[in-house]
């Protein structure tokens, strides 16, 4: 089929064909040529590009705190209606296909476990801060789940299927995981002492996070309709079932034993409801690799590669990306030079390799 004109070639059977490699993918069977993003935003018209700026996307004001009447996807993306009623089949962009989800910059289950969202306006961000005191075991403090950010959430997937669902595969939100959200109940420092001080609280605390996160991940995968049997991950690639992708940044403040005896057995408990999973990691804090190949439940990597001085050279990061490769499927995104694409390709085997270049970037 490759071989054939534009106008010669079926969509629906190029679809079932780019399944199939992604079954591969998942399956780590050899095969020719790895799946490639190049670069992952071709799309420019693809609403989720045009639609970061967080000015226009909630109305709060400089600082604000965020509030769930604020975030609202006709806000966000109103001006795309009408626009995809033509589509039939998921656009894609490269090998993969073109991901729609939740307004990722608001920290979801953050906020639905009772961190309050500050808004930045003019640095177009917003982050969560602790809702937990620096003593909260002595105070038999607990995290109170916010039922309006959940239902928020859930009618902001509805609304992305009702809209777009045609034109763009719909997927969670993205989620950060276990290590992540104590750090945001506690506060990074907070967090790091209560490991040492209070290690059965902690594990308490872990518990009612984890739950919390499965919980929103499978309420948003509820409203998602299945296709062709299966749903998708946040990269864009398509699974025959159930989906789901985790984060543990702040595993980079951790030692690997401490990251496998407080965090691991949380992320194989989520991922372990899910027949398709993957692990968000940052290439600065890959020491936890090892812990994480062996954790059976967690089906692939996914690496975002932190240039230098942000994170080690490539030339050091790509041993560890072989290794990872063997085990598991890998996912990796990076804002990559043209020679990174090229000695990344060369250096790793296509099987089970994802490469998503976020731009062709020209840096020192």
């Amino acid at each position: 089929m490759l071989g054939k004109s534009a106008a010669e070639r079926d969509p629906r059977n190029d679809l079932a064909e780019l399944r199939a490699r992604h079954e591969a993918f998942w399956r780590l069977e050899e095969v020719d040529i790895p799946l490639l993003k190049i670069p992952a935003h071709a799309n420019e018209d693809h609403p989720y590009v045009l639609a970061l700026n967080v000015a226009e996307a909630v109305t709060a004001k400089e600082n604000a705190f965020l509030t769930p009447d604020l975030i609202q996807p006709e806000r966000i993306y109103g001006r795309f209606h009408g626009q995809d009623n033509e589509f039939s089949e998921c656009e894609t962009i490269g090998d993969v296909f073109a991901v729609i989800m939740p307004y990722d910059k608001v920290p979801w289950v953050e906020a639905i476990v009772g961190c309050p969202v500050q808004v930045s306006l003019s640095a177009n961000t917003m982050w969560s801060r602790p809702c937990l005191s620096p003593d909260w075991f002595a105070r038999n403090e607990d995290i109170h789940l916010r039922q309006d950010w959940i239902e928020t959430l859930v009618d902001f997937t509805k609304y992305l299927v009702r809209v777009f669902g045609n034109r763009f595969a719909v997927t969670q939100t993205g989620m950060r995981g276990p290590s992540d959200l104590l750090s945001a109940v506690l506060g990074y420092e907070g967090a790091v002492k209560a490991m040492y001080r209070n290690p059965q609280e902690v594990r308490l605390l872990l518990e009612r996070l984890s739950a919390v996160f499965l919980d929103v991940a499978k309420a948003q995968l509820n409203v998602i309709p299945k296709y062709c049997g299966g749903h998708f991950d946040c990269s864009g690639v398509w699974a025959p079932g159930t989906t789901v992708r985790t984060q543990d940044d702040a595993s980079r403040l951790m030692s690997p034993k401490m990251y496998e005896d407080f965090f691991l057995p949380f992320e194989q408990r989520i991922c372990s409801n899910f027949e398709y999973s993957s692990i968000h990691l940052h290439s600065a804090s890959l020491h936890i690799v090892d812990q994480v190949l062996r954790a059976k439940h967690i089906r692939g990597v996914e690496v975002a590669y932190d240039f230098p001085p942000y994170g080690p050279p490539l030339n050091e990061v790509i041993p560890i990306l072989a290794k990872i490769q063997k085990v598991k499927p890998l996912f990796l995104e990076g804002a990559f030079t043209e020679d990174e694409v090229r000695r990344i390709l060369g250096s790793l085997e296509p099987k089970g390799l994802l490469l998503s270049a976020l731009s062709l970037a020209d840096r020192p």
